[in-house]
């Protein structure tokens, strides 16, 4: 089945699941204002099922969290996190099941508490902001950053020229995303409601449901 048909056949069964949606490509779309001010979102969707790829016949699902990651999320309750880790798709847990993630795993092996703040095509910048959003929070003993030599320079660069983003180069800027979640959650539900509509259509420019739908990411 199709990303869409798995997302489709789940909403007839009562879900409300929504698809992965990476940050690189969509720099733009992610953007929301509050007020007067501009903001640039980091994670994904919160509190929904969300549906990510599919390289072995299964397709990888996990539930996020309140701020859109791939975590339980009473995790943030917790007041003792061991560690956090970022990186790109690898670190979100692409491709494998709940469970089986890097973070999950060396929760597992270790018993400690560890964040995952892993998401699909991010970069080395966008990979700071998030730990600033969201990880110097929780006062973590370690911090893990898992590195991508195969796009992580790329993106990096690509990063280096948005506006919002090339403000947390030395630590001088936080967009207080933990603040604004429901405004997030509609902007990226109206990303995904057009690509979803561009699957649909015949002969339309598919460009915008490339990344969000693509069948193995």
């Amino acid at each position: 089945r199709t990303k869409l048909e798995v997302i489709n056949d789940l909403r007839e069964k009562g879900f409300d699941p929504a698809p992965q949606v990476p940050l690189e490509p969509y720099l733009a779309e992610r953007r929301f204002f509050v007020g007067a001010k501009e903001y640039v979102s980091l994670a994904g969707v919160s509190n929904r099922l969300i549906i990510f790829c599919n390289e072995t016949g299964d397709w990888t699902t996990y539930l996020s969290d309140r701020f859109g990651f791939n975590n339980l999320d009473l995790d943030w309750d917790l007041t003792h996190i061991e560690g956090v880790l970022l990186g790109d798709s690898f670190t979100n847990g692409a491709c494998v099941k709940s469970g089986e993630d890097i973070t999950s795993q060396l929760s597992q092996i270790t018993g400690n508490s560890f964040l995952n703040l892993g998401v699909d095509a991010t970069g080395p910048l966008s990979q700071l902001a998030i730990l600033i959003e969201y990880g110097l929070s929780k006062k973590p003993k370690y911090i893990f950053w898992i590195y991508y030599e195969g796009n992580d320079l790329l993106d990096m660069i690509r990063e280096g020229k948005d506006s919002i983003l090339s403000g947390y180069i030395g630590n001088q800027l936080s967009q207080e995303l933990t603040k604004h979640q429901d405004v997030i959650d509609h902007a990226l539900s109206k990303l995904i409601k057009q690509a979803e509509t561009s699957v649909a259509m015949v002969n339309a420019e598919k460009s915008i449901a490339d990344n969000i739908f693509h069948e193995i990411r």
